[in-house]
């Protein structure tokens, strides 16, 4: 694809959504329902990037779950060890054959496969224009994609394990809002106005200290039209409940966020964990009781391979729990 992109005034950037992409954002925000959702690399996985989610991927899922995945988790990085990856056309293709909503994860950094330890954040090449025009061409394709397109930019910005989190810039979160604000401002002049932007920190900040807060990388109400959180069970020695893990995230989202829509695109228990069947149904009944503004839950069905297995079909106690868990009705529905 080739950039179109011309130069717009600020007020221009914000112009409405599409209709889908508005009648979305609105039954995210009015709905009594928590919609059912999951990253799913379970059968395709062969070592190479991206992992690439396919129907029989999410039909397998499904089929597991007793439910249809509504939206579909998938992560992309702009470059793997240094070969740019352009638009998933692919994986958004088999999104669309299947009926579920994209949730597309995008990744500012060169991902090193073989030295993760070793990929480069790509932020301030970002902000200095040397990905315009790969910027141009994902948003085209988000354009040309029609339907409504969840994009979590930049995930995870409160942790220590990604190279655009704000331990790795200079303790700050400043590098990170401008870069988010850019890319939300390229996109929108390419046209991609059936993107909705989803902010998501994780559910408790590594480090723990004031300045690492989510709401220090809020890039603003204007950039920003859904809220996600990841949380995880990993297992000991750090075994939380949900209502713990959440507690901090869950009191900063309510006083600063409550009128935007709350999702969880990341959510799994390893298989470390002392009991992972309770923690789910523990944890379904909390979303379902305590929890009504969390509109929409995605589970992590993958084993990462370093003991670390998320799959809700580890155990079949573990299956059964997580079927039992989400059978009520308060977890079905499908979204536009």
């Amino acid at each position: 694809m080739v950039s179109v992109c011309k130069p717009l005034q600020l007020h221009a950037l914000f112009s409405k959504k599409t209709k889908a992409a508005n009648q979305l954002l609105s039954k995210l925000s009015q709905t009594d329902h928590c919609y059912m959702g999951a990253f799913v690399d379970d059968l395709t996985v062969s070592g190479d990037m991206p992992l690439l989610t396919t129907v029989q991927d999410l039909n397998y899922y499904a089929q597991l779950s007793g439910h249809p995945v509504t939206i579909a988790n998938f992560f992309q990085a702009f470059s793997y060890g240094g070969k740019v990856y352009p638009y998933p056309t692919q994986a958004m293709n088999e999104f669309k054959r299947y009926g579920a909503i994209p949730l597309v994860t995008l990744e500012p950094w060169d991902w090193d496969p073989k030295h993760p330890d070793h990929s480069r954040t790509l932020l301030h090449d970002i902000l200095a224009g040397r990905w315009d025009a790969w910027l141009d061409d994902m948003a085209l394709g988000f354009k040309d994609y029609r339907q409504p397109v969840l994009l979590r930019w930049a995930h995870e910005m409160n942790g220590d394990w990604y190279p655009w989190c704000g331990i790795a810039n200079h303790d700050s979160a400043q590098t990170y809002i401008k870069t988010w604000r850019y890319v939300h401002r390229r996109m929108t002049r390419a046209g991609a106005h059936n993107v909705l932007w989803v902010f998501c920190p994780n559910s408790n900040s590594v480090p723990n200290t004031e300045w690492n807060k989510s709401i220090h990388y809020y890039p603003g109400d204007a950039y920003v039209d859904i809220i996600g959180v990841d949380t995880y069970n990993f297992g000991e020695p750090d075994e939380r409940s949900f209502a713990k893990t959440i507690a901090e995230f869950d009191a900063t989202y309510r006083q600063h966020w409550a009128k935007k829509p709350l999702i969880i695109p990341e959510i799994g228990v390893a298989n470390a964990a002392k009991n992972p069947a309770q923690w789910i149904t523990e944890t379904f009944g909390s979303l379902k009781n305590t929890y009504p503004e969390i509109r929409a839950v995605l589970w992590f069905h993958m084993n990462d391979r370093k003991n670390q297995d998320f799959r809700i079909d580890q155990s079949a106690v573990m299956l059964t729990a997580y079927q039992q868990a989400i059978e009520v009705d308060y977890f079905s529905g499908t979204l536009p």
